[in-house]
């Protein structure tokens, strides 16, 4: 599975970074597995409805690419759960 998180956003767009893509084959085993538990089409979906209103949001753009296929999410910050936010600050971090 290849992970690509990309943010947008924030005050004065402090908030935008660019992309990250991590293939979870290279990070340690318990990351992977987090990973794989989080990052699920059944918890990310629900998310895209939420928190997204009012200027100075962060978002961030989450593509997940398995077996052929990519998901793309667009979540906002606020709608993130903080097990999700810890993941996503993990695998985001700079090499």
């Amino acid at each position: 599975m290849i992970i690509t998180i990309a943010t947008s956003g924030g005050i004065g767009g402090f908030g935008t970074g660019p992309a990250k893509t991590v293939d979870l084959n290279s990070l340690p085993p318990e990351v992977r597995q987090e990973a794989c538990t989080v990052m699920t089409d059944e918890r990310l979906a629900p998310l895209t409805d939420q928190g997204a209103d009012g200027a100075d949001r962060i978002t961030y753009a989450i593509s997940i690419s398995s077996e052929g296929r990519t998901r793309r999410y667009e979540i906002a910050e606020s709608a993130l759960p903080p097990d999700m936010l810890d993941l996503i600050d993990t695998l985001a971090a700079p090499d």
